[in-house]
């Protein structure tokens, strides 16, 4: 049963697809002017960290949406992992390439961080199931 708490996290996970989505359609044109913002955006790690914490917060809010159901976490990962590398690569007019299998495994490893540290504290007890919750 949805409840008003979860209808409003899947429309903050929702929000969150479509910000990663068209942020990287706008990060394909976007020329910064500032050499340090050129540089810090240009760079592997910055990449990197950033598809760890969009995807991980991705996962860890459609978790408590979905009321712990993992498949719900990676379909919801998996789904807008696939547009946005999808959308990323036709604004370049190119085809998806070994760069997007690399970014989708990236946000898996965000996934399966967020499903361990959800899974250990649950099992420590540091989590508890909501009303209504499997």
């Amino acid at each position: 049963m949805a409840t008003p708490r979860r209808t409003g996290l899947f429309s903050i996970a929702a929000a969150l697809g479509l910000a990663i989505i068209g942020g990287a359609i706008w990060l394909q044109s976007f020329r910064p002017t500032n050499r340090i913002l050129g540089t810090m955006i240009a760079s592997e790690v910055f990449h990197i960290s950033a598809h760890l914490v969009l995807y991980g917060s991705l996962a860890v809010i459609l978790l408590m949406a979905s009321g712990r159901r993992r498949l719900v976490a990676f379909a919801g990962v998996a789904l807008v992992g696939l547009l946005q590398e999808s959308a990323q690569a036709a604004s370049g007019h190119r085809l998806l390439g070994k760069p997007e299998l690399f970014d989708l495994c990236v946000d898996m490893v965000a996934l399966s961080v967020v499903l361990l540290v959800e899974s250990r504290a649950w099992a420590r007890g540091s989590l508890r199931a909501e009303p209504g919750a499997r």
